[in-house]
């Protein structure tokens, strides 16, 4: 039966007092705790965002990888950590720390635009978890600013980026006791089997795609991909496409969804996410997360059971790699770069 015009007005003012309600609570909620509270920066510039929680494993290895890549400043939202995460950069001068506790299964895109968003003028976003690290294609050499005057020269509002899952030839139990930036430097391995790929508008397999709705996107080789190693391994058919870096301005719809921001201009171009989920101890961090119901997606709960049932567990693929380096995975189309992208960014020897 056809909704009546007074229900759908009725849900759609229901609908903008609900968000209304959540923009205030996470402007109330929000305590700023280190570093500078206003950031301002050049339109080339880019700041790096995280949404982290107890990421003390992580945090060195993170900022060192993302200050060498040339981002301005970094800000860091803390969900409430009980470990060091929030005194351990207190005095540098180009890190911010502000916390809010709201849950982050419900409030998570609200927690990354509304504070960014608010402290934040000009520039660049680079939205980054605390288990990633990003890379460019042709990258080595070169500043992220070039990559975001780039994207400002041909009038791009976002630059996708794609999910490489990265994992080692050891059990689990025993990669559990390295340090992060050791499994950075020892997980090199991964898998392009099971991978799904999606054109960017393909409303049947991606359901997400209402909010992609009022997107340009530049090149239409750029795939959405779900899958991967965690699906192969883990039955997790999970996203690895999302909108990571993103402009700083008005009329976008920023984070609007896990995967992605409205109203935005995709460049011609993709950047490499390489993600360290399966390193330090994996077992009780999924434990600790399943305890403390902060998701409900399920995936936590497909690797307990396979971790749990099986001792001295590796994570293999039926045709794993040897990581090399973005120009690689750009041969083996995993990352898509335009010609005018390669022209503009040649191999530095």
């Amino acid at each position: 039966m056809t909704r009546s015009l007074f229900s759908r007005i009725r849900d759609k003012i229901s609908g903008v007092f609900v968000t209304t309600y959540a923009k205030a609570l996470v402007a109330f909620r929000t305590k700023h705790v280190s570093g500078n509270k206003q950031i301002t920066v050049g339109a080339d510039d880019v700041v790096l965002v995280s949404l982290v929680k107890d990421a003390e494993y992580y945090l060195e290895k993170l900022i060192d990888h993302h200050r060498a890549l040339g981002v301005k400043h970094i800000l860091l939202i803390d969900n409430g950590s009980t470990d060091r995460t929030r005194e351990l950069f207190v005095d540098a001068d180009d890190v911010s720390v502000f916390l809010n506790t709201l849950p982050v299964k419900r409030f998570e895109c609200l927690l990354r635009s509304r504070i960014a968003r608010r402290f934040v003028k000009g520039g660049w976003f680079l939205f980054v978890d605390s288990d990633e690290l990003i890379s460019f294609g042709r990258g080595q050499g070169r500043h992220i600013s070039q990559f975001a005057a780039y994207c400002n020269m041909h009038n791009y509002d976002a630059v996708i980026g794609q999910c490489l899952d990265l994992f080692s030839p050891f059990a689990i139990e025993t990669t559990a006791d390295w340090s992060y930036a050791e499994s950075v430097h020892r997980f090199d391995q991964y898998s392009l089997e099971d991978i799904s790929y999606y054109d960017y508008f393909e409303a049947e397999n991606i359901d997400f795609s209402w909010f992609l709705k009022g997107n340009v996107i530049s090149n239409h080789d750029i795939k959405f991909m779900f899958g991967g190693i965690r699906n192969e391994v883990f039955g997790e058919n999970c996203c690895l496409t999302t909108h990571r870096m993103v402009r700083n301005t008005g009329g976008i719809d920023l984070y609007s969804h896990a995967h992605c921001s409205g109203n935005v201009h995709c460049a011609d171009f993709a950047f490499l996410i390489q993600h360290y989920k399966f390193c330090g101890n994996l077992l009780e961090r999924d434990l600790e997360i399943q305890r403390n119901m902060a998701w409900d997606h399920g995936e936590n709960a497909k690797r307990i059971s396979r971790l749990q049932s099986e001792a001295g567990f590796v994570i293999s693929g039926r045709h794993q790699q040897l990581f090399v380096d973005t120009e690689d995975l750009i041969s083996k189309g995993f990352l898509v770069c335009s010609d005018r992208y390669l022209q503009q960014f040649p191999k530095i020897e």
